[in-house]
Parts: C-alpha cells; sequence; structure tokens
C-alpha cells in the first residue's frame, strides 16, 4: 500500500535531487494489475471518463510458471499534486480497486 509517508519521500527525495518542478503541471502515471482484462478495461473507461489518458493494457511479467498470466492498465493525467492531494488520489484508487474488482494498485 502506497501510505502517506512513501509519498512525502517521494516528493522530498526529487526535490532534493531538482529532478522536478512540483508547482508546474507534472505527467503521473498510475498502474492497476489484474488477473484478467476485462475489469481493468472496465475502469479504463470509468477512468478515461474522468480525463486520465489510457497508455495501454499489457502482460505483466510473469514471476513463474505456475502464477497465472497477470496484467497492468496504465493510465496518465496532466495535473498538480502536493504531498496531501497525491496521498488522497491513492486512496481514492484503493476504493476503485475495491469497486471494480481489480487486484491491485501499485
Amino acid at each position: 500500500m502506497i501510505t502517506r509517508e512513501i509519498v512525502e519521500e517521494f516528493f522530498i527525495t526529487n526535490i532534493n535531487i531538482g529532478d522536478s518542478n512540483f508547482s508546474q503541471k507534472q505527467i503521473w502515471g498510475f498502474y492497476f494489475l489484474d488477473v484478467g482484462k476485462t475489469n481493468l478495461r472496465k475502469l479504463a473507461s470509468y477512468l478515461s471518463g474522468k480525463g486520465y489518458r489510457i497508455v495501454d493494457i499489457f502482460e505483466a511479467e510473469m514471476e513463474d510458471d505456475k502464477s497465472p498470466q497477470e496484467y497492468y492498465l496504465h493510465v496518465e493525467i496532466q495535473e498538480y499534486h502536493s504531498i496531501d492531494s497525491l496521498n488522497d488520489r491513492n486512496k481514492e484508487f484503493y476504493r476503485l480497486v475495491k469497486q471494480f474488482n481489480i487486484d491491485n494498485y501499485d
């Protein structure tokens, strides 16, 4: 789970190395993982309606031959975020994972 502390660390690290200017809009990418494409497509449709660009649904690397094939949904949006707003977005995505019966948000 992506906690507020992890978000805060992300912001501090990127500010310290000068990698990001959070006072400007950034392209933010988000990933959802599931064993099938059906629920990912439903979530993609929902997020597209909210202004997200659907980048791709693609096969995840298999950890071993015994595990079922999993798929990622990758979405992007250009917007401003603070520590609190990104933390709120993560909470929203965890709720959507439950609502759309998706295995994981990462």
